[in-house]
């Protein structure tokens, strides 16, 4: 099932992460698309709380445009880090629909234009370290997060040794010489599994990302 809310249906009362109803909810849920919808720290949180359920069969998650803060988008990120790193656990199931085993089933992450900067990009890259691990992750967007030389270099190293993200979207992030450096001796990695990777806005990363890969 894929959910596409608006700001209108974005409150309080409509996700409460405790409830049964909002349980048998993230159940069924394997799309959800959050974009402008203002939804907070207080909605990145119940996000987060959700991601680490076990009903939780979350496979694409858009939350672009939201305005979140560092904190928010590394909060959400660490829930995903933490179910990843548990790895596949017994656990029971009083439902049909939970798994006996759990790892974290997300295949998509959009993070676009969130207000990230470097902090929230390096505890990221710890996402894509442990879900190379245990997650699924092949699609990450980060673009216009002003995440600069710094969080694009511990993404980068994070590639050295992630083997399934292959799509990753780092434009508008105001990356410099160091930055590209860094993405660019990665993309010459044989075992770098990236296959799409955009720069718009980034002309010198662009180009200097570019001229690796075709090197």
């Amino acid at each position: 099932m894929a959910a596409e809310i608006h700001e209108e249906e974005n409150s309080k009362d409509n996700i409460n992460i405790g409830s049964t109803r909002t349980r048998r909810f993230w159940c069924s849920l394997s799309d959800l698309n959050l974009g402008g919808n203002k939804i907070g720290s207080d909605g990145a949180e119940r996000i987060a709380s959700a991601l680490g359920m076990p009903e939780c069969q979350l496979q694409h998650l858009d939350l672009k445009d939201n305005s979140l803060s560092t904190a928010s988008a590394v909060r959400i990120a660490e829930s995903i880090v933490m179910m990843s790193r548990k790895g596949i656990v017994n656990m029971p199931s009083p439902q049909p629909c939970i798994p006996k085993t759990k790892t974290s089933l997300l295949m998509s992450l959009v993070l676009g234009n969130n207000n990230i900067n470097s902090v929230g990009a390096t505890r990221i890259a710890d996402l894509l370290l442990a879900n190379d691990a245990a997650g699924m992750l092949k699609t990450l967007d980060l673009h216009q997060n002003n995440i600069g030389d710094e969080g694009t270099i511990s993404i980068a190293k994070a590639l050295e040794t992630n083997t399934k993200l292959t799509t990753l979207h780092l434009g508008a992030n105001s990356i410099g010489p160091e930055g590209a450096k860094c993405l660019g001796a990665v993309l010459q990695n044989n075992g770098c599994a990236i296959a799409t990777l955009t720069l718009y806005h980034d002309m010198f990363a662009n180009r200097r990302a570019l001229d690796a890969k075709e090197s």
